[in-house]
């Protein structure tokens, strides 16, 4: 957990953390732009997450948005790299190398749950910085609804199934039959 020390200085255990803002809910964007840091441009925005016992983002998904400022030419979009991390004690663009994403088009984006919290560090291998903005927006998945419900009426209808003689019959066939296709493809692939 992390309390903040100053307004960009948070003290994460065991060190300092910089962090340009929180992006929540509440202030869903912030634009920045990356400070130097021997020789790179480099900076870290947190994306709050809420407590759990708000129910009522079960069904949501959080979109993350972050967009480079048109001052700089495409060209040089591959110069600039994203890592969108959740382990606070990362030091600042600390990421491995395979944690690093590009730009597509001048945006990078990315989807994470309404109850984590996460950090996008973006680091800039360019001479000069340029102005970033990230955004997010919460989106319903309503499927996650229909799987709630489906789930409901398959726990109160259990009574009623367990007792059905067909159900335990087909049931048993079906996963005899799926288990033996499952058994032929693992030794045709494998």
């Amino acid at each position: 957990m992390c309390a903040k020390v100053h307004t960009r200085l948070y003290q994460c255990w065991p060190n300092y953390l910089f962090i340009t803002a929180d992006v929540g809910l509440e202030n869903p964007e912030v634009t920045f732009a990356p400070s130097s840091m021997g020789g790179i441009f480099c900076e870290r925005v947190r994306i709050s997450g809420m407590p759990r016992w708000q129910f009522q983002s079960y069904a949501n998904q959080i979109h993350v948005r972050v967009n480079v400022s048109h001052s700089m030419p495409e060209k040089f979009h591959w110069k600039i790299q994203i890592c969108f991390h959740g382990n606070a004690s990362t030091g600042l663009c600390q990421c491995e190398m395979g944690e690093w994403q590009v730009l597509q088009g001048g945006m990078w984006n990315a989807v994470k749950s309404p109850y984590v919290s996460r950090y996008v560090d973006v680091k800039l291998t360019d001479k000069k910085s340029t102005v970033f903005s990230l955004s997010i927006q919460d989106e319903l998945q309503k499927w996650r609804l229909a799987c709630l419900g489906i789930g409901f009426v398959l726990l109160f209808l259990s009574p009623i199934v367990s007792k059905w003689a067909p159900f335990y019959y087909s049931s048993s066939m079906a996963l005899g039959i799926l288990l033996v296709v499952l058994i032929v493809l693992f030794q045709v692939l494998f």
